[in-house]
């Protein structure tokens, strides 16, 4: 299993997205991943 170098996590309008970066041979693969508000989510 491979896992990200870098995370960011940025808030948003709807909650929080998360950015991860991954080591890769190419130039760095970025996986934007939308995240609802845990918080608010029922």
């Amino acid at each position: 299993m491979t896992f990200p170098v870098c995370r960011w996590v940025t808030p948003t309008e709807s909650g929080i997205r998360v950015t991860d970066v991954w080591e890769t041979p190419e130039p760095p693969e970025v996986t934007i991943l939308p995240v609802h508000n845990l918080l608010t989510a029922s």
